[in-house]
């Protein structure tokens, strides 16, 4: 009797490579789901004028704040912290969230903002490369570059246009990310296809 190989499930594309690299047999990619109806926007409004509304998240405050303090252009600052309600009530506040961590969560609360319609200033932390686009719709930054960092928070308050296209952007990529329902069948799939040997 021949069993079945088992079905490694991967959360991002780089941990998906290295269990294939490595010869873990059959690898499925079951991204981690963002709660949407926690996550969720009901208008996108532009931004013509006013300060740039800031939101930090992530590990490394010090450093993203350090950022903020350094820009010339006009803007308000929030940290982010609470449950996901109080976290979706503060994206939707925010026109960019800052995040300079080296690591990420999962769901990756920087795709949380993006459901809630901003768009990021962001470290590539693993995982993120699934999702952040740089130019399209974020801004990457490069870890301990707060000088980065901090050019690119003056240049999306300074340029609504770039700014409304990055959140426009954000926010087609949050609707392509699954939901609870999505990836709970991407799972059931991945282990029907291991029971089934395919």
């Amino acid at each position: 009797m021949s069993m079945a190989p088992a079905v490694a499930v991967a959360p991002s594309r780089w941990i998906a490579a290295d269990l294939d690299g490595e010869g873990a047999g059959p690898v499925a990619l079951v991204r981690p789901a963002v709660d949407k109806d926690v996550f969720a926007l009901a208008a996108l409004p532009v931004r013509t004028s006013g300060p740039l509304r800031v939101l930090v998240q992530g590990d490394d405050h010090d450093e993203a704040l350090a950022a903020i303090a350094a820009m010339r252009e006009e803007h308000t600052v929030a940290v982010v912290a609470g449950e996901p309600a109080e976290r979706a009530a503060a994206y939707a506040q925010a026109h960019v969230v800052v995040d300079l961590s080296r690591s990420a969560g999962a769901p990756d609360a920087t795709l949380e903002a993006f459901h809630c319609g901003a768009t990021a200033v962001a470290t590539l932390a693993p995982g993120r490369e699934d999702f952040l686009d740089d130019g399209v719709n974020a801004i990457v930054a490069n870890w301990e570059d707060r000088r980065g960092a901090q050019r690119a928070l003056d240049l999306l308050a300074r340029d609504p246009r770039l700014l409304q296209l990055l959140r426009v952007n954000a926010l087609a990529t949050a609707r392509g990310w699954p939901g609870a329902r999505q990836s709970a069948a991407m799972l059931a799939l991945a282990t029907a296809r291991a029971g089934a040997g395919a």
